[in-house]
């Protein structure tokens, strides 16, 4: 007896030994969870113009390659036309996009789409300019716990267009009052100012927004002479044409219009969002299309579907990015798969966890261990949004293991 007692305890804590260093070692990986989120700027050219039925394709082919988590459109013309825009890149999608409020300004408008398993949107204000509005949108990163969770405030701006010394001014202009409106901010974080900017070279707009005192924004191409240079062929985003169509610029690709600048704490990842390096890029470009349409001759930057769905619904390109956020202190989130993603929310308050799984038939069960190994919940038949009650678990560390056919992940969890 004593022999068969000894050889089963020696197995269960070699079980337990086992088991808690797969686990550690899988949250040492884990013990800052993160995920990546992408952001485009875009002008949609005067959308919807007359041929709304013939460009809706065009970008649900472009969104559903792209998958931006946050997307900002200028030169939106109607309300109808967001709709239209958000209902029919939501069709056949793993992703489910929600739109911002829109305004109805002076001159066109801008639109703010987002994924709403990823953001909520917690406001919107609107910046008045001699021209055009400039939009700025709050958001609150999954799983939308407004004291504990990751903030971005994105602002679009359509500046005035054309050469010339009294529209620089313009430019100028528009740039510092949104610079005097970030100085009434109660906390300036995570902020990016992008659209269509219409910047000619390093002029007084465009040293005012990166070097400002207020908050200096961050443009990893750089200044420099950016019209008709082949040094920065790669970052032209006007025209995708060389003849005319459907209204917009020809030409073919030789300036720099459309931007994406921010905030240096997203260099410095000092507010949980963290720019990747050299992730910064207008869709469809490669660099050797200097004066030419993005269709002539050979271009394999992009698939040629996207290719062609980027000529055909705009005269501009796209700005993408791509930035990693990780989820602070109880906020717990992670990507398995494009088609696996789930986050988790530790409430202590109401001593709860929060699931939410973007793709529940993709996963098999969620499993809650002890630290000893034992399994003591799980659920399997999983919906959109899970609860897992704490309130009968004494105060400790658990395991929470999400099980897919493929993948396994394990987290730490701590209940106070």
């Amino acid at each position: 007896m004593k022999k068969s007692h000894f050889k089963f305890t020696f197995k269960f804590k070699l079980f337990s030994l086992l088991f808690l260093s797969s686990i550690f070692s899988l949250n040492f990986a884990y013990s800052q969870a993160t995920d990546t989120i992408k952001l485009m700027y875009y002008n949609a050219l005067n959308f919807p113009g007359s041929t709304m039925e013939t460009r809706l394709p065009h970008i649900k082919t472009i969104v559903q390659y792209a998958h931006p988590e946050i997307m900002v459109l200028n030169e939106m013309q109607e309300e109808y036309a967001c709709d239209s825009i958000i209902n029919t890149i939501n069709s056949g999608s793993l992703k489910k996009y929600s739109r911002a409020e829109f305004v109805d300004g002076p001159d066109s408008d801008n639109i703010l789409i987002f994924d709403n398993s990823v953001f909520k949107l917690i406001s919107q204000t609107e910046i008045p300019t001699a021209l055009r509005n400039i939009s700025h949108y709050k958001l609150c990163y999954f799983p939308y716990s407004i004291k504990d969770s990751v903030f971005v405030n994105v602002f679009s701006a359509h500046l005035k267009a054309s050469d010339g010394t009294d529209n620089e001014k313009l430019r100028l202009a528009e740039v510092q009052l949104f610079t005097s409106y970030l100085q009434t901010l109660p906390k300036i974080e995570n902020v990016f100012f992008g659209g269509d900017l219409n910047f000619y070279e390093e002029e007084a707009a465009y040293v005012e927004l990166t070097t400002n005192s207020t908050a200096p924004l961050i443009d990893v191409v750089g200044g420099g002479a950016w019209h008709d240079n082949s040094i920065f062929s790669s970052q032209h985003t006007q025209s995708t044409r060389s003849t005319m169509f459907g209204g917009g610029a020809t030409g073919g690709l030789d300036d720099r219009f459309d931007f994406m600048v921010f905030s240096n704490d997203m260099i410095l990842n000092q507010n949980f969002i963290q720019y990747i390096s050299n992730s910064y890029k207008p869709l469809g470009n490669d660099g050797l299309h200097l004066n030419k349409s993005i269709i002539y001759n050979t271009n394999t930057s992009v698939p040629a579907d996207i290719l062609n769905a980027l000529y055909n619904f705009s005269d501009h390109l796209p700005i993408v990015a791509e930035y990693i956020v990780t989820a602070p202190n109880n906020l717990g989130t992670s990507t398995i798969s494009k088609k696996n993603r789930f986050s988790y929310f530790t409430n202590q308050q109401n001593h709860e966890i929060v699931v939410k799984i973007e793709n529940p038939q993709k996963f098999d069960k969620i499993e809650l261990y002890d630290l000893s190994g034992k399994l003591i919940l799980e659920k399997s038949n999983l919906q959109n949004s899970e609860t897992i009650q704490l309130n009968s678990f004494q105060k400790g560390m658990y395991i929470l293991r999400f099980k897919s056919t493929n993948e396994t992940s394990s987290f730490k969890i701590v209940k106070m």
